[in-house]
């Protein structure tokens, strides 16, 4: 694809060095909120921009109450309502999800214009199609259309090139904004074997008044870190709609799909969590400079890798004003397993060689039962999500699986994640690395699996108790006071057992309690002052029957809240003296030789 270069100043808008968006580009910004889709929005043209998230829409319509915004409750007639009716200067300006794109074409088509060449088509933040199809197939519909358009465009701070062969058969160019400025922000990278404790160990380091904006793609790591700090009156969470109802039940009085509505200022808490759908497009207008950290947790929270080159350069643009530290906290997983570019390719090449020879015999297919058969094994088969309904390549979903895989050999060190935002040239880089005595993985006893047992997790607390217990670090006895709180059988039991006596009992919780139970008993029993005593009542080398054992010890035992089996406990004067068993045809009883323990003084 050839590449145009366009310089820029510092200060300057799109609109100052590119006059208009030509048809058939690709515009490569460089840099975000330098008003791309204003520049869209004044062209002396129809215009549909594509945008992919509400809350962009939302932001947009706000400012500029000539857009028709089209999303989810806009309906087709309101669209075409709009179409008969309302002109910017003679111009429509409408700006949709590609989910509702749909009904923007159905309407256009119902009043009788022409989509393909009325109307220049632009998609904004053009990566999102590639990033996001792996989980929102939904998210290329307009694609069909896109490449039918006489007048279109894609558009990005961030684009991902993908290898459709109609972007060279139509002859698109990549136009590359180049800043004459250093543009770079500050970053600090902190790897880490544990998320949660640093997060902690970062905030605690923050001014109280401290407005801090987290960016991480897991509402349910979300709900865990905010548990973990115990901030949920003093947080807000922005997520899709389905996340915010989940929330909500949860008790999240605080969730929200949008950022403001759309007379109102941007309400933020002292803690705010952002999900991906608030990643790029957005504008964030603060008279404040928050503290913005990004998160990332790959055992826990696949979807939460974020892309240095493409999602970290968004979240750092989203504020307008600035921010005051832009931060990311992140593991890595050495172990985690990674496909190759070439042999992922390989592998969906064959699987696409066998998917289209089914297809074939569907098409050819007559018979009722068959073609019924043919068809569910077509749509079962996990490789139909790369394949149009043509039955040629999916390459933007090709092109997801490619960069999936690369994303994820990112995050397999903490070099390489360094290595991936130096080469982006957008940040300047400072490095933190931040590690404790026990990592992410072993935070599972804090929150565990349903499938856990509590053998499992006992074993587990026994071993995470046995790495913090010499730890002078805060944050490790920090982790150890949730582990004691939690785990209270087995902590206590190592304070009165010892590691050992807590592992033979097998880890199993009564058994835990019965051992400690019975060393109380021990230690109390074999008290200097119920020795003494017992020393008292019995003589060395006599032999004594067990009725007049049981006596003795009981009132011993009695003075000292010993408890004892009023049966008989005639058998633990074996604690005491060294004992052989005395039975003769009329008496039980024991001969009691010398004794255990030295002498009372």
């Amino acid at each position: 694809m050839k590449t145009i270069e366009i310089k820029i100043e510092k200060g300057q808008y799109l609109g100052e060095v590119l006059p208009i968006i030509e048809t058939n580009t690709i515009i490569n910004k460089t840099i975000c909120g330098c008003g791309a889709t204003t520049l869209e929005l004044n062209a002396p043209r129809h215009s549909i921009i594509i945008e992919p998230n509400l809350p962009v829409i939302l932001g947009k319509k706000a400012k500029h109450d000539f857009l028709l915004g089209v999303y989810e409750g806009v309906n087709t007639k309101q669209i075409e309502k709009y179409l008969y009716n309302y002109q910017n200067d003679g111009y429509y300006k409408i700006m949709t999800t590609p989910e509702s794109f749909g009904k923007v074409r159905r309407a256009i088509r119902n009043v009788r214009m022409n989509l393909h060449k009325d109307f220049f088509l632009l998609f904004d933040e053009c990566e999102k199609t590639t990033q996001d199809i792996g989980y929102r197939k939904t998210i290329i519909l307009p694609i069909y259309d896109f490449f039918r358009c006489d007048n279109k465009a894609m558009v990005s701070a961030t684009p991902i090139i993908i290898e459709d062969p109609r972007f060279e058969e139509q002859g698109f160019q990549l136009v590359k904004i180049i800043p004459t400025y250093d543009y770079r922000k500050d970053l600090t990278l902190v790897p880490t074997n544990n998320v949660y404790t640093t997060l902690r160990k970062y905030l605690k380091e923050l001014p109280e008044d401290q407005i801090v904006c987290f960016f991480h793609n897991s509402t349910k790591g979300i709900d865990l870190i905010i548990g973990h700090l115990d901030i949920k009156k003093k947080s807000n969470v922005y997520c899709s709609s389905e996340s915010r109802d989940t929330l909500i039940d949860k008790g999240y009085s605080n969730a929200f799909d949008r950022l403001n509505e759309v007379d109102e200022d941007v309400k933020l808490n002292k803690y705010n969590f952002f999900t991906s759908r608030f990643y790029s497009a957005v504008d964030i207008e603060l008279p404040i400079k928050p503290v913005v950290i990004m998160i990332t947790e790959v055992f826990s929270a696949p979807y939460s890798l974020i892309d240095p080159t493409t999602e970290a350069v968004q979240i750092a643009g989203r504020f307008r004003n600035g921010v005051s530290r832009l931060i990311h906290i992140t593991n890595y997983n050495r172990k985690a397993k990674v496909c190759g570019r070439a042999e992922k390719e390989q592998l969906l090449n064959e699987q696409h060689k066998i998917y289209s020879i089914f297809r074939k015999l569907w098409l050819n297919t007559r018979t009722k039962g068959e073609v019924f058969i043919l068809k569910q094994a077509l749509e079962r088969v996990d490789y139909s999500e790369f394949v149009l309904p043509s039955g040629e390549r999916n390459f933007f979903r090709y092109n997801n699986a490619f960069r999936e895989e690369y994303i994820k050999m990112i995050y397999k060190s903490c070099t390489r994640i360094f290595q991936e935002y130096e080469d982006s040239k957008a940040f300047n880089m400072d490095y933190q690395h931040c590690f404790f005595a026990t990592t992410d993985k072993d935070r599972r006893i804090i929150d565990p699996p349903k499938s856990a047992s509590q053998i499992e997790l006992n074993k587990l607390a026994l071993e995470q108790v046995r790495k913090l217990m010499h730890s002078k670090n805060e944050y490790d006895k920090e982790y150890l006071n949730q582990i004691a709180h939690t785990y209270k059988v087995v902590c206590n039991g190592v304070a009165e057992l010892g590691f050992d006596g807590v592992a033979n009992t097998g880890y199993k919780t009564k058994a835990i309690q019965d051992a400690i139970e019975q060393s109380i008993l021990n230690k109390k029993m074999l008290s200097t002052g119920v020795k003494s005593a017992v020393y008292r009542a019995f003589k060395e080398n006599t032999l004594y029957t067990r009725s007049e054992i049981n006596d003795k010890l009981q009132a011993i035992f009695g003075r000292f809240d010993i408890p004892f089996k009023r049966s008989g406990c005639s058998y633990l004067i074996g604690n005491y003296f060294h004992i052989a068993e005395a039975n003769t045809s009329q008496n039980r009883g024991w001969m009691l030789f010398s004794r255990r323990y030295e002498p009372m003084t």
